[in-house]
């Protein structure tokens, strides 16, 4: 088709004034505002686009969420855009293997080569503290069928999709979105690295007290700031610059062996433990400061040992690692005879609050209570 400089020009020969003065053919004109001329459509539901959604703009209205399928395409520089109009609800638009999820007021504009059609890129959603659902068992990671925004089928099936929702699909602007867990299983290892952009801190918050099981290891990665409520985990890792704070209702310790407790492994991590919490087993060490940084547990609270677990060791700092205690911490339940109190190795410091002698195990902490560091202890005060 000739392009609107061709169908315009002044001359039959273009350039040459000296040939005779051109006459638009309106056969051409048709063709080219058929070409540029935008329609729109209204739906409601799934709909497959075609050759006669080129030039349109489509909008999806209804409730729920579905797919728009990009069908079989026939029409040379076809394009399209899809526009989801709910603000409440995200849609999908499918093309082929490639799923891209428009959440509310979002859209994607799609491109076809002759051959090939291609998606452009889906803006992110701004939503000022988003909450995002999780539910092993109803939800799904499917954007086709589950935008994470509610309960229930509308809610995801794995941690790994919220988060990937949080990094790539939504901008937080700056504050605090939830992650609400149904209770069940959650397995397998979950990296939580630096916070998406405009997050400051993420909420993890599980259904009931110790509901939401967290059967692998959680690493908290650089920069990451998390809070957690109502979670079970069976290990924690910290990693630089990270902060961890333990609210209510939560749980440490393995399901199976002995990789497990709460560790930092990278310079600068701080873990705080704020509320009372639950120990199962069984563990190397329970609180485990192996390099620069913090552990800071609150006093007043009760630390719960659920069938008598075996641990090495409940405390153990080293290599700049710091552990501090509040105050006053009531241990309740037993663990197995032979867990060392603590071991404070070189550099490290545990600091008791005044409550090195409440701790259950039946082997003595080394070093002694304010003792002189040596060339392989630490302080213990």
């Amino acid at each position: 088709m000739a392009d609107a400089a061709e169908i315009w020009r002044d001359f039959t020969i273009d350039g040459d004034s000296g040939s005779p003065v051109w006459e638009p053919e309106k056969s051409a004109i048709r063709d080219w505002g058929a070409e540029i001329q935008i329609g729109n459509t209204a739906v409601t539901g799934a709909v497959t686009l075609t050759d006669d959604h080129h030039n349109n703009i489509v909008f999806l209205g209804g409730s729920g969420v579905y797919a728009v399928t990009v069908g079989s395409i026939t029409v040379p520089k076809w394009r399209c855009r899809v526009v989801n109009t709910s603000n409440s609800t995200g849609r999908c638009v499918v093309n082929g293997s490639d799923k891209r999820r428009l959440y509310p007021g979002m859209h994607v504009d799609l491109f076809c080569d002759g051959t090939t059609v291609y998606m452009g890129e889906v803006p992110k959603w701004l939503n000022l503290s988003p909450d995002l659902y999780v539910d092993p068992a109803n939800g799904s990671d499917d954007p086709a069928v589950a935008d994470g925004l509610d309960t229930g089928a509308r809610a995801f099936a794995t941690r790994q999709a919220a988060m990937a929702a949080l990094y790539q699909e939504i901008e937080a602007g700056g504050s605090f979105p939830t992650i609400h867990l149904a209770d069940g299983n959650y397995p397998g290892t979950l990296q939580l690295n630096a916070n998406p952009s405009g997050a400051t801190v993420i909420f993890w918050e599980g259904a009931s007290a110790l509901g939401a099981v967290f059967q692998g290891v959680t690493i908290i990665g650089d920069g990451a700031v998390h809070e957690v409520t109502n979670i079970k985990f069976a290990s924690i890792q910290m990693h630089q610059f990270s902060v961890l704070d333990v609210l209510t209702g939560c749980g440490i310790g393995a399901l199976t062996g002995s990789n497990s407790g709460i560790s930092m492994d990278g310079a600068g991590a701080t873990i705080n433990i704020n509320n009372s919490f639950t120990v199962f087993g069984p563990m190397n060490y329970l609180f485990h400061a192996p390099s620069p940084g913090a552990i800071n547990i609150a006093g007043n609270i009760t630390i719960t040992y659920s069938g008598t677990p075996t641990i090495t060791a409940l405390l153990r700092a080293i290599a700049g690692g710091v552990v501090t205690i509040g105050g006053t911490i009531t241990h309740s339940g037993s663990i197995a005879s032979g867990a060392q109190n603590w071991i404070v190795g070189p550099g490290g410091l545990i600091s008791f609050g005044g409550t090195s002698a409440s701790w259950p195990g039946t082997v003595a902490g080394s070093p002694a209570l304010n003792a002189a560091p040596t060339g392989s202890t630490g302080w213990a005060v």
